[in-house]
């Protein structure tokens, strides 16, 4: 890799660990997706799924597509997007503190 790489790289794995110091405990993905984030995505990529299916995408659109159904169903099932901690996004509610 060059050195432009390995910078890109660095940044999006301080992106992702910007606030866990050196605590590799704390390093848990933490649940950032709402129940209606989920089911919105699992219809997306069914939807998507059955597109594919019937021919209506095709070729490289229809891959391209096909990873962007099968991310939405693994986020999903884990209630973790990545993109989301960048962007400081969460779309699930806060657990009170006790």
């Amino acid at each position: 890799m060059n050195k432009k790489t390995n910078t890109v790289f660095i940044s999006l794995i301080y992106m992702l660990n910007f606030n866990t110091g050196n605590d590799k405990k704390n390093f848990a993905m933490k649940k950032n997706m709402g129940t209606v984030d989920k089911i919105i995505r699992i219809i997306a990529a069914l939807l998507a799924a059955w597109l594919i299916y019937t021919n209506v995408f095709t070729g490289t659109l229809a891959i391209i597509i096909g990873i962007f159904a099968g991310a939405f169903v693994i986020t999903s099932l884990i209630g973790f997007c990545p993109l989301y901690v960048p962007l400081g996004l969460r779309t699930c509610r806060k657990k009170a503190d006790s």
